[in-house]
């Protein structure tokens, strides 16, 4: 069993991801802020006790407490737009 923290968890990739990671079997760290993403996508995950989930923004450092095998790093804002504050443009 790997412990797999995956950023941006909460998103769509990133909550498929969760629970496939879960169904194998392994234990998952979400991080994930909800800019542009929905807790209702980790809902039914949070009663699993391999499931934990940290809101946190991944420009500052996590908790030094964090320990992980595996990191998917899925965090990015969905379709930014030209009139956001996190826009590219």
């Amino acid at each position: 069993m790997l412990t797999v923290l995956v950023a941006g968890g909460a998103g769509f990739i990133g909550s498929h991801l969760c629970e496939a990671l879960l169904n194998e079997g392994h234990k998952v760290i979400c991080v994930d802020t909800f800019l542009t993403s929905s807790e209702e996508n980790i809902a039914h995950l949070k009663n699993n006790e391999n499931f934990s989930f940290l809101k946190h923004d991944i420009n500052s450092s996590l908790p030094e407490d964090i320990r992980a095998d595996a990191v998917f790093h899925l965090a990015s804002p969905a379709s930014p737009n030209h009139h956001s504050d996190i826009s590219y443009h």
